[in-house]
């Protein structure tokens, strides 16, 4: 009896031993389930491609992607490659391959990657591709049968766009920033699975392709060349949510059948020359949260309750009119807001969402106070009301949007003291409130926007003395105070503004000598149309970036100093109508120089005026001395749009998500 139970036992252990045993052979499911792709060898075909490949690679002068080392046994471990447990789970395939940014210029780089079949999702963006061979885009290349994703936007594909005819599995495709022409027609019309098509930013023209999957989700064809109306065979495609159609040559009015787009989220119709009105019914798409139509011919006047439902809207740069929707501004999922440079009239509503972050009103003929109620939007970053007929006073509310960084109301009508409680406004980088009628003191408490980088209280009526306390805003670049009443000294702590690159002070009641400048000056430093006296400091020639220096019409006096000559960047030099006498240095030719009105000055080290009249080279620099000049005057009075695309830029990285 225990001999049955002792071979019984041995029997078990036998058993359990040859079950773990065909599990290590052949693999447990659940075993083969636990184990990571990238732990299971590469099937032996498959290894055999991607070592091609990877020879391959190795012949492209640019950097490989990291870790394509031959050494390395498995490529399902090299940089780039996805691998997934095939259907036996002995091996893994490879289902992902990233070679974005590789420096490829060959089109033969897709011989060597067509013979995986089990390939998922493709990336071949940022490289120098040329052209797509027939046998990729046809049922001939292996790989195709089962791609889903296929990118190949920022290559230099140049030929007509393709039939992709072998893709059934295809779902997302993006040929973006290329130079592909032709017409679309039906070439991809057999990609019955497709829900993102990227064409933006090529040389297509034709007709809006309307022969596509209806499974589309996002469309994107900006900035091409397709003419004509917007089709309505567009609304077929139930499933959109996304539209960009922007940067084209459309003509026509906006469709008023958006309506049968029940899923589209972003419409952006922007850069094209659409006119007519703007559909009422848009206000009705429950689920629209982006309408961009700016840089159109619209006319008409906004729609009541088009941000009803909406995020962002951008209607700049149309000839819309009438008064703004009292309604407009108060919806509270509203963001943004973009109405630049149309005819919009009357008073600015007073309901603001309390998440608007950026509100752009510029360029319009609205009349009117600045509501008190602007208080209410406490996300407000970016707001710009310049260009308009605004009167009264600035609202000291204002100074609760605590997160504004650029705020713009020059050239209106307003009136009236600088509310102290800006120097509040922590966040702040560029405020413009020139060509305005303000008066009074500029506020010390300016001394505490600590992240100033552009000040321009420009033509003006402002008074008093400038705050000392200006020294601490060291990131200031720009800072534009002429033409107001301001009096007193150029404050000698402005030397340590390191980061200025611009300073006017110019047509005010300043009195004294010319301090120590910050070495950083490099547009320009206007001291012009005040009271200065004193020599011309010795230390100027210490600002080498300089290019324009405009000491005009004060009372310097003693002689122009030689250093002047050592200004390399200098192209203009203005010391008319003061006192200077000595002789005038000679300048380089580029230098385009002004000095009537100083009787005691000897022009031996210059030309004769007629010579200098016949010179060419000294007319040329005359020209282009004055056109920056010029260019710059209008930049700072008229805005600083220009310098500020960065800031535009910065804003989308900090918009509420």
């Amino acid at each position: 009896m225990e001999r049955r139970v002792q071979d019984c036992s041995t029997s078990q252990l036998c058993n359990l031993c040859l079950q773990i045993w065909i599990c290590f052979l052949f693999g447990h499911p659940t075993m083969a389930a636990s184990t990571h792709p990238s732990a299971l060898p590469l099937n032996t075909a498959q290894k055999i491609i991607m070592r091609d490949l990877a020879s391959f690679m190795f012949t492209i002068p640019a950097p490989l992607p990291d870790g394509w080392d031959q050494r390395v046994s498995n490529p399902c471990l090299w940089s780039g490659v996805g691998c997934s447990a095939s259907e036996s789970a002995f091996f893994s395939v490879v289902i992902n391959l990233n070679l974005s940014n590789c420096g490829i210029s060959s089109s033969r780089i897709l011989d060597y990657i067509c013979p995986l079949d089990t390939l998922q999702s493709l990336d071949l963006s940022g490289n120098s591709i040329p052209h797509l061979p027939a046998e990729f885009v046809t049922s001939n290349c292996s790989m195709t049968s089962s791609l889903v994703a296929l990118n190949l936007s920022s290559n230099r594909l140049i030929d007509q766009l393709s039939y992709f005819s072998g893709f059934r599995q295809l779902e997302v495709l993006d040929l973006s920033f290329n130079s592909l022409s032709g017409s679309v027609e039906t070439k991809l019309s057999s990609l019955l699975r497709l829900r993102s098509l990227n064409l933006s930013s090529n040389k297509l023209d034709g007709d809006i392709p309307t022969d596509m999957a209806r499974s589309l989700e996002e469309l994107v064809l900006s900035e091409n060349r397709f003419p004509g109306s917007i089709p309505r065979n567009l609304f077929q495609y139930g499933n959109l949510t996304y539209l960009d159609i922007s940067q084209n040559n459309l003509m026509g009015a906006i469709p008023d059948e958006f309506l049968k787009l029940p899923k589209l989220q972003t419409l952006l119709l922007s850069d094209n020359c659409l006119s007519g009105v703007i559909p009422s019914s848009l206000s009705n798409v429950m689920t629209l949260l982006r309408f961009a139509a700016n840089q159109n011919n619209l006319s008409g006047s906004i729609p009541n309750g088009l941000t009803k439902y909406l995020s962002n809207l951008d209607l700049s740069f149309n000839r819309l009119s009438g008064d703004i929707p009292s309604d407009l501004f108060l919806p509270p999922g509203l963001e943004t807001i973009e109405l630049t440079s149309n005819m919009l009239q009357g008073p600015i509503p007073t309901g603001f969402s309390q998440r608007l972050f950026c509100l752009m009103l510029t360029g319009n003929l609205l009349n009117g106070s600045i509501p008190e109620s602007i208080g209410e939007a406490s996300s407000l970053v970016y707001r710009e009301l310049d260009n308009n007929q605004l009167t009264g006073t600035i609202p000291w509310q204002l100074s609760k949007c605590k997160k504004l960084s650029l705020l713009n109301l020059a050239l209106n009508g307003l009136e009236g003291p600088i509310p102290d409680q800006f120097g509040n406004l922590d966040n702040l980088i560029s405020l413009e409130l020139q060509m305005n009628n303000l008066d009074g003191y500029i506020p010390g408490t300016f001394s505490g926007l600590s992240n100033l980088e552009i000040l321009n209280l420009g033509c003006n009526l402002f008074s008093g003395e400038i705050p000392q306390g200006f020294s601490q805003l060291t990131k200031l670049s720009i800072m534009n105070l002429q033409g107001n009443r301001i009096t007193g000294t150029i404050p000698t702590s402005f030397s340590s503004l390191w980061n200025l690159i611009e300073l006017n002070l110019g047509s005010n009641e300043l009195i004294g000598t010319i301090p120590t400048m910050p070495t950083s000056l490099s547009t320009l430093l206007n001291l012009s149309h005040n009271h200065l006296i004193g020599h011309i400091p010795a230390n100027i020639d210490s600002l080498v970036k300089l290019e324009v220096l405009d000491l005009s019409y004060n009372n310097l006096s003693g002689p122009v100093p030689s250093s002047l000559h050592y200004l390399i960047s200098l192209t203009m030099l203005v010391l008319s109508y003061n006192n200077l006498s000595g002789l005038i240095p000679s300048f380089r030719q580029h230098v385009a120089v002004e000095f009537t009105g100083n009787p005691n000055l000897l022009g031996v080290n210059c030309a004769p005026d007629d010579m200098m009249a016949d010179n060419p080279d000294f007319r040329t620099a005359i020209w282009v001395a004055l056109v920056s000049y010029i260019c710059g005057f209008i930049v700072s009075f008229y805005g600083t749009g220009i310098r500020q695309g960065w800031f535009k830029g910065a804003l989308v990285n900090i918009a509420p998500s």
